[in-house]
Parts: structure tokens; sequence; C-alpha cells
């Protein structure tokens, strides 16, 4: 199986096995960086740029009786809009833009969290995890608390400073970062405790951004590494790539040997060259795979588009507002601006018509 060269431009365009025989092929014979992937070339030189001031795509402002600060996290799950923001998780409705809930406080009682460090939606349930209190707190969409779960507290038992549920019956975590090769991901049971390692990599630092993983609607896991290019998909087993992403001659250097990801932020600060980097909040579905990367501080949106086997890369701008998030969810792209007045504001476009 040869990698597929998607192009944005025109151009030569070589063809290989589609995105869903590779989806189905995770746990054939296969290694990690070798050519059995989807190359998705972007062309950074040529974004769509889409100004959404008068645009008549549904938008909603969210209704709150205090600004709830910068958004650093976003998941949606129906209409469920959450939100990690200034250190604390919200739940907001999508079409309303009414709060839902303030999901517990920061303190140190039972029932409150000391760091919000992680956040989503696992089987309906929304939940909070404390790294920092060793536990993970479980949320009716309503704010009831429901229970917690203690999780690992030494180096023996693998905690992890990130996961997601692979099956019924167990989840996968990153690892949290320590002394000698620490192997980066690792399959945990339904209490959280640590079955074993998967695949070869290890982490190169304690660096956390964000929510590496992602679960599409066929339930295989995708993941990606900071600062890289490289999405995996991800089972009990075995740790397959399934695309690669090009940014051509805004790719940063290979050439260069950097120690873990703080080195390469530095880097491409300092660079007087627009690097394209930082590949997250990545979406899959059965016609699309989207991601959204940065180049110079800004944030942009790429999307693969499967049936046309073409690569598209967006720009959105909204008057004096800022782009503070972009989330996928159902074929829909959220965006999530926010102004100097505290204002929050969420604009929903269909994949399609992002595309077209």
């Amino acid at each position: 199986m040869k990698c597929k060269i998607i192009l944005l431009a025109a151009g030569t365009v070589v063809l290989a096995a589609s995105a869903v025989t590779l989806v189905l092929s995770l746990s054939a014979s296969c290694s990690t960086h070798s050519d059995d992937c989807l190359v998705l070339d972007v062309d950074t030189d040529n974004v769509m740029i889409t100004d959404l001031s008068d645009k008549a795509y549904a938008s909603v402002k969210f209704i709150s009786d205090y600004a709830i600060g910068q958004i650093d996290r976003v998941a949606i799950y129906d209409t469920l809009a959450l939100i990690k923001a200034s250190g604390s998780l919200y739940g907001f409705n999508t079409e309303t833009g009414g709060k839902i809930a303030k999901y517990s406080n920061k303190g140190r009682a039972a029932n409150e969290y000391l760091t919000v460090w992680g956040a989503g939606i696992d089987s309906g349930r929304v939940y909070l995890y404390d790294i920092n209190s060793k536990k993970i707190m479980y949320f009716s969409v309503s704010g009831e608390l429901l229970h917690q779960t203690k999780v690992p507290e030494t180096s023996m038992d693998a905690p992890f400073q990130e996961f997601i549920r692979l099956d019924r019956n167990s989840y996968v975590g990153k690892r949290v970062f320590g002394a000698g090769e620490i192997p980066e991901l690792a399959l945990y049971d339904e209490n959280f405790r640590h079955l074993k390692d998967i695949g070869t990599m290890t982490l190169r630092s304690g660096a956390h951004f964000s929510n590496p993983f992602y679960r599409n609607e066929d339930g295989l896991v995708f993941y990606y590494r900071y600062m890289l290019n490289d999405i995996y998909l991800v089972d009990d087993n075995a740790v397959i790539e399934i695309y690669r992403i090009d940014f051509g001659r805004r790719n940063i250097p290979s050439t260069k040997d950097f120690k873990d990801e703080m080195q390469i932020i530095e880097y491409v600060n300092r660079s007087p060259n627009r690097y394209a980097t930082f590949v997250s909040n990545i979406y899959d579905s059965h016609a699309y795979f989207s991601f959204v990367y940065f180049m110079r501080g800004e944030r942009f949106y790429a999307v693969y588009d499967k049936s046309a086997d073409k690569v598209s890369s967006h720009s959105f701008q909204k008057g004096d507002s800022v782009l503070s998030q972009i989330c996928t969810y159902n074929d829909k792209v959220y965006l999530f601006w926010q102004d100097m007045s505290g204002t929050t504001e969420m604009t929903i476009i269909p994949l399609a018509n992002v595309v077209s």
C-alpha cells in the first residue's frame, strides 16, 4: 500500500488505496512513519478567506451573567458546547446560547477541583480531569455531579495526562512525562488501571497544549503528536500512521534535531520564516478529515474532502472579533469568537459549504 498524494493546487495525483481502505486495515502489518498513509498536501499560499460579518450562517451569543474569559478548549455533543475557559468548565446550549451549567468550582472540597486539566464528553457524561487531585469527575449535562474516579498516582501506575475511551472496557491515555524513556501511549481498563503500553513512541517532554485524541463515528481513535504533522490510528495493540500533513515550504525543517516541543516552538517564534505547525483539533467522518493549524499566531482550518480527493485551507474573519477556537462536529464547523467587551459568539457552518 502506498501513500496517496492529495494536491490542493493543480498537479499530479498519485492514486493509491482510499481512506476507507486504510481505516479498515488498522490491524494489518504496518509501522509508524511508513509509506502506508495518505499525504495531505496543504497549499498555505492559497488560503480561502471567508468574512462572516455579513454572512447568513447560524450564529448565537452565549448568555452568561459574567464574561467566561479566554477559551482554551471546546467539545461539542448534540446541543451542548462544552467550554474550558480561564480555569473553569462551562456548558452552553448551541441553539439558544443559554448557559446550561458551570461544572463544579475550584477548591479543595471533595466535590471541587484544583485544576481543569482535561475535559470532554464520555458516554453522554461530561468529565473533568483534575490531574493535581488525581481524580476524574463525571457530571450530567445539566451539571449534577454523578460520581468521581481516582486515577493512578505514582509512576509505577503509569499515570496519564490525557485519555479517550477506546471501547466499552478500556481507555487509551497519553502518559505523564518522567525520567528515562517513557512510552507515550498506554492502555487502561475501565477503572484507569494501567494494562500495557502501546506502540514504540516515547515522550519528548511534559508539554500539554490540548487533547491530542479524537474518536470518530465508527469508534476509531485518532492521535496526533504536538508540533508534528503525523496523524495516527490507535487500537489496543498498535499505533498506525494514517495521515501525513505536508505544508511544503512551510514545513518545519526535518533536518533540525529538536529535543522536544518547546525547542520547536522557540525555533518557530524566532525564525523569520512563516512556518505552519501545531496541527490540532482533528476531526474525521465518512466524508471529511479536518484539522486546525497555525502560522505566525493565526489560526487556520484545513479540510480533506474524501469524495473529491481535495484539500482546502481556510481563514475565517468576523469584524473585530478574535477567533478563539474551531471545533468540528457532525460535519459542521463551530467557530468561537470573542471580543474586547467579553462577548462570546458562535458561528456554525456546514462543512459542505466550507469546501464548496
